[in-house]
């Protein structure tokens, strides 16, 4: 934060909201298509609907991009493991401190592990879904929030369920 050099009187709200502004964090959503374009080539009657991507989503705060897939992991921003960024959704702004978020974290690491990740169930789009919602207290749109449920519903879906 740059020095703020005060005289007085000075408008309070003013300053507080200056200090506000200066501890907000932008969050966004990083969407990425998992089936790298495959899914649009899929045919319709194995389907009997058409999917634009099989979306993985991430949260990006703090200088970093966290996801879910073997656990929680963190990398630099745009860097999914050579998947092309397909959108960039934005969030709005988070006050909540990095600590509190780490705190919020580990408490999600017991639920968001290795033996827990279900393609459908239990993904990465409910985990960045949980966070950006700590975050900001917003949901993720329904066009990857429903995604899995749109695609148990197909024929092709059937196969997918859990047993």
């Amino acid at each position: 934060m740059s020095a703020v050099h005060i005289t007085a009187p000075y408008d309070t709200t003013a300053f507080i909201a200056y200090i506000l502004v200066d501890m907000n964090h932008r969050v966004q959503v990083h969407v990425y298509d998992s089936s790298r374009g495959l899914s649009r080539r899929i045919p319709w009657l194995l389907t009997g609907r058409h999917f634009d991507g099989v979306w993985h989503t991430n949260v990006v705060v703090y200088g970093r991009e966290l996801g879910y897939g073997y656990g929680i992991n963190s990398l630099p921003p745009g860097k999914r493991y050579g998947q092309e960024l397909i959108d960039v959704i934005d969030m709005g702004e988070t006050a909540v401190d990095e600590a509190a978020f780490i705190e919020f974290l580990a408490q999600l690491a017991g639920r968001f592990t290795v033996d827990n990740y279900h393609l459908t169930d239990w993904n990465c789009n409910h985990f960045t879904d949980e966070c950006v919602f700590f975050l900001t207290g917003r949901s993720l749109s329904p066009w990857i929030r429903e995604f899995s449920s749109e695609v148990l519903s197909t024929r092709f879906g059937y196969f997918l369920r859990p047993s």
